[in-house]
C-alpha cells in the first residue's frame, strides 16, 4: 500500500556502475570478468535448476600475480563479507578458472562509505576494505538523506 508522498525509485544498477568504474580506475590493464558464476554444476542439463543457488561474484581480476575477487556494495553491509568468503571458497572449484588455481586469492570489499565495524571484520578476514567515491556517489547518498564528502 502506497503512502501519500511515497514515490518509487527507478531501478538503476548503481553497484554495477561502482564496480565498473573501480575496475577501470584500478585494474584496466588486467584481464577481468564481471558478474561471474562461481562453483560447479553437475551437468549442463541441470544448469537451469541450479541458477537460483549459484553464486555470482561482482568481478574477478587476474593481475598476473594474483586473483582479485571483488564484491561491491553501495553501503557497507555485513552480508558482503560472507559473500566474499563463499566466493573465495568456490573460486578454486570453478572449472572455468582451473588454469588460475595456483595463484593466491585477494578479496576486495568495495563500498562508498566508511564503516569501522565492516572494516574491522574485513581486516580480521584478510580482506581489503576499499572506499571508492566517484562524483555521482554523493548525489546517490543525498537522494537518500545522507551527506558524504565528495572526493
Amino acid at each position: 500500500m502506497a503512502v501519500a508522498g511515497d514515490r518509487k525509485r527507478a531501478y538503476t544498477p548503481r553497484e554495477g556502475r561502482l564496480v565498473t568504474e573501480y575496475l577501470w580506475d584500478k585494474y584496466r590493464q588486467y584481464p577481468q570478468w564481471k558478474r561471474v558464476r562461481l562453483g560447479t554444476v553437475p551437468n549442463t542439463a541441470m544448469a537451469k535448476l541450479y541458477t537460483v543457488s549459484l553464486r555470482w561474484a561482482d568481478a574477478i581480476v587476474f593481475t598476473g600475480e594474483e586473483i582479485v575477487i571483488l564484491e561491491g556494495k553501495m553501503g557497507p553491509e555485513l552480508g558482503g563479507i560472507a559473500q566474499l568468503e563463499e566466493y573465495r571458497n568456490l573460486f578454486p572449484r570453478t572449472p572455468e578458472f582451473s588454469m588460475y588455481s595456483g595463484y593466491p586469492i585477494r578479496c576486495v570489499y568495495l563500498t562508498t562509505k566508511e564503516s569501522r565495524d565492516v572494516k574491522r571484520i574485513c581486516d580480521e578476514k584478510g580482506f581489503d576494505f576499499v572506499v571508492f567515491t566517484p562524483p555521482w556517489v554523493a548525489e546517490y547518498w543525498r537522494e537518500r538523506g545522507f551527506d558524504i564528502p565528495e572526493s
